[in-house]
């Protein structure tokens, strides 16, 4: 990457625009395999940039499918929540056809929630634990499944919880990728059935223990037995298989609070190009839309076939990167 370039990238209707972007930070939040960058566009307006470097990509190809999975994720939510729910990112353009693929996001909000909660009080911790579940039923009413739900992957401002680095999502119903971890519940551990908002509501179970009773709590994350028991109560059927555990909302009402109302839509609905080219583009290499039923297995071609496929075997790194967005 170079400190200023111009890119050409696509905003969440498929509409090309070419942009200047001045890089002015390095950043990094501890769950994200992806480099990450603060960078300004026209009239100082800053992103997150995260993206893939072509020679990471050459020693770990599965960079471009986290990267793939948090675009196609954090579209969904922008999309169904149009932008305005603070406890998720939103998209703002990507690229993912070019030589160093990427997505410009809104900048995160808040600090990285371990530094934090070491300073609040009971109340604090309250307020942090009905923000994850606020954040959790947000992204399970656009159909998304975080999967990889720990406090690396949140953000507290004081007010808000903001969940981030979706580079292991799934569309709800899509079949389960096997995760790995003290946090993750058995389906997800093993990889059966299709993912379920549900699967990060145990996860959810597991990181208000470990909030409640320290990191101790891990040993056995899904041992309520000496728990107090107004924490076995705010959990119970939390760690009961996943079509009886209670969603996010559930939850929210035991800690007396109404969950924000969600109106899912048609996931193509609306959409407008962005989405189905995108879309496309996964199908083509193995990849399923959110919501939509898997394809029958195929052979998955690696990112560098379908990268080719698109494009081609035109210009060099600068010129090329420009035919190829406009191809």
């Amino acid at each position: 990457m170079i400190d200023d370039e111009e890119v050409v990238c696509r905003d969440l209707h498929g509409n090309l625009h070419r942009v200047r972007l001045a890089t002015r930070d390095g950043f990094a939040t501890p769950a994200s395999m992806l480099v990450q960058q603060i960078v300004t566009g026209p009239n100082d307006v800053p992103f997150l940039r995260k993206y893939v470097p072509a020679e990471a990509g050459r020693r770990d190809p599965r960079l471009y499918d986290l990267l793939d999975n948090e675009i196609r994720m954090i579209a969904q939510l922008t999309r169904v929540l149009g932008g305005r729910a603070g406890e998720v990112p939103v998209l703002a353009g990507y690229n993912v056809d070019v030589e160093e693929p990427f997505v410009l996001l809104r900048p995160y909000a808040g600090q990285p929630a371990a530094d934090g909660l070491r300073l609040l009080d009971q109340d604090g911790k309250r307020r942090f634990q009905v923000g994850v579940l606020r954040a959790l039923h947000l992204i399970g009413a656009a159909g998304v499944v975080h999967g990889a739900l720990s406090l690396d992957v949140l953000r507290w401002n004081g007010s808000i919880v903001q969940l981030v680095d979706f580079e292991w999502a799934q569309g709800a119903g899509e079949p389960r990728r096997a995760g790995t971890g003290p946090r993750q519940s058995p389906e997800r551990l093993q990889g059966t059935g299709v993912a379920d908002p549900r699967d990060d509501v145990w996860s959810a179970g597991v990181l208000i223990r470990e909030l409640v009773l320290g990191r101790q709590a891990l040993a056995a994350p899904a041992d309520q037995s000496a728990d107090p028991v107004r924490l076995r109560e705010r959990l119970d059927g939390v760690f009961r298989p996943v079509e009886q555990r209670p969603t996010a909302a559930d939850l929210l009402r035991r800690m007396h609070v109404t969950a924000p109302d969600v109106r899912p839509v048609d996931v193509l609905a609306g959409f407008g190009d962005g989405y189905r080219m995108f879309e496309t583009m996964c199908r083509r290499k193995g990849g399923a839309p959110p919501g939509a039923p898997a394809p029958k297995a195929e052979p998955v071609p690696g990112r560098r076939g379908w990268r080719r496929l698109f494009a081609g075997g035109r210009g060099g790194r600068d010129g090329g990167r420009t035919a190829r967005a406009e191809a």
